[in-house]
């Protein structure tokens, strides 16, 4: 291998990285798809309907979510003209919200399918230089979507493609010094394949080119096995995000009373990394969050919650702050995350042989 030419060596692991990346896993597991280590863990979302779009008259502010009083995410909007609606012709700032973030899913999971070709009727990966990124339509987006009860009409799919494109949003942490990182979306790039279908129809393929970090998590085998179907499946954008979470972390699930067969959750701190809103009633609260693990057991996640025994209150003195949810795997979870270390492992093996072949590359172009 060592006397392969250096870019061939490096496309083949690429190549390598992402059939693995795409490749059909057990179904006694039910990890079908993978999630990118850590990427999906950042609250970059505002799941508010209310607040996710604003006329636009002065510089928009970003949307804060603080995080243990030392992690802040600043989410700004994407400034766009509608296209349609009562605000047609006339310039928006649009948050990032659940649209958006299951439009992310679902580009995630069509580079799942494999790779694409024009004589294929299903999206799949392609690879454009360096970059990676997806070819479907928006025809195709939508019923996609549509398959998991999410409906969208085909120019708030276009609309959610753009937000995606231009909006950001930056990261401070106040313990380690860091000052605003500015960070991106999934969506760097977007352009129409020259197939012969008229630009405007929603039939022409669309390739969506990663942002460099979403790449970079791909090349690098940075990636654990989940169902992402099942994900963009569920209602509550809560329980998705603690399923890719519990996916990531949650490494040593087990029912065998050793380390890691239980698990603690903090009611306040997951509805604001979810990047839902705080309501100011305790109640609902609760609610918001019973609901979904109440989901994820209903799609075999975690075991069914006994209010009376995993729910502890927090207290400052004699006043209620917080509520801690004691949560148990499903040997179906605890099935994908073994699976899922196999599979991470193998893929890091690549990433790290890609590593080394395109340093000999740099090296052999200096």
């Amino acid at each position: 291998m060592e006397n392969k030419p250096p870019q061939k060596d490096r496309k083949e692991l690429i190549q390598q990285q992402l059939h693995f990346f795409s490749m059909p896993t057990s179904r006694q597991t039910g990890a079908k798809g993978n999630t990118i280590l850590d990427y999906d863990l950042v609250p970059r979302f505002i799941h508010d309907k209310n607040a996710k779009s604003v006329r636009l008259s002065d510089e928009p502010e970003p949307k804060i979510i603080q995080l243990a009083e030392k992690e802040r995410y600043a989410i700004y909007p994407a400034i766009i003209k509608k296209k349609v609606g009562v605000n047609k012709g006339r310039t928006c700032a649009i948050y990032p919200g659940t649209r958006e973030s299951l439009i992310e899913d679902c580009l995630i999971l069509f580079a799942q399918n494999g790779e694409f070709s024009l004589n294929s009727s299903r999206p799949g990966y392609r690879l454009d230089g360096g970059s990676m990124g997806v070819c479907f339509t928006l025809s195709q987006l939508r019923s996609a979507l549509r398959e998991r009860n999410k409906e969208y009409r085909l120019d708030e799919l276009r609309e959610g493609l753009e937000v995606l494109q231009s909006a950001y949003y930056t990261y401070a942490n106040s313990d380690k010094g860091d000052l605003d990182i500015r960070m991106s979306y999934i969506v760097s790039e977007m352009k129409s394949l020259n197939t012969g279908v008229n630009e405007e129809s929603n039939d022409r393929i669309v390739y969506v080119a990663f942002n460099p970090r979403a790449t970079e998590g791909v090349k690098k085998g940075k990636y654990r096995s989940f169902d992402s179907a099942c994900a963009l499946t569920m209602k509550s954008p809560i329980a998705r995000y603690l399923f890719k979470e519990f996916t990531h972390t949650w490494q040593n699930a087990n029912n065998k009373g050793e380390p890691g067969h239980v698990r603690a959750i903090d009611q306040n701190g997951t509805i604001l990394a979810a990047g839902c809103l705080l309501s100011s009633n305790v109640t609902k609260r609760k609610n918001l969050l019973l609901k979904a693990l109440r989901e994820l057991a209903d799609f075999g996640v975690i075991q069914p919650i006994d209010e009376k025994l995993d729910l502890t209150p927090v207290k400052n003195g004699k006043r209620i702050v917080d509520l801690q949810f004691m949560v148990r795997p499903t040997n179906r979870f605890i099935g994908q995350q073994i699976n899922g270390f196999k599979r991470l492992r193998h893929s890091l093996k690549i990433g790290d042989s890609l590593s080394k072949a395109e340093e000999r590359l740099r090296i052999c172009g200096d």
